[in-house]
């Protein structure tokens, strides 16, 4: 088996499932389901971005031939969506957690002691 023909046969399900997944995480720390550190969300963004353009630059590189699956235009598309969103969704979640880490600072100057052991 080529690793051409195991893309392929992959492609629709682990693409789905890691869109999925960065989908679930934003709308969870939108939501305020679980708090995100600003650090991980900057590292998280980064990394949406390197695995659509890896696999974007993978599957659509100039040096063969093309053949366009029916799912391909779907996939182009998604990853466009994807990494416009994430740019937009990144900033928001950046400037939301700040504004609201600021507000609980307010209410509690020192939530974690540092004597701790």
């Amino acid at each position: 088996m080529t690793v051409e023909s195991t893309v392929e046969t992959v492609k629709k399900p682990l693409y789905l499932a890691m869109v999925g997944a960065f989908y679930l995480l934003y709308a969870a720390a939108f939501l305020g389901i679980m708090y995100v550190n600003p650090k991980y969300i900057a590292n998280l963004s980064l990394g949406i971005q390197t695995f659509v353009c890896a696999f974007l630059l993978y599957k659509f590189h100039p040096l063969r031939n093309h053949k366009l699956e029916p799912f391909d235009g779907t996939i182009i598309f998604a990853s466009a969506l994807l990494l416009l969103t994430n740019m937009g969704l990144t900033q928001y979640v950046l400037t939301t957690v700040r504004s609201k880490g600021e507000q609980v600072k307010k209410y509690i100057p020192n939530p974690i002691p540092n004597n701790l052991p």
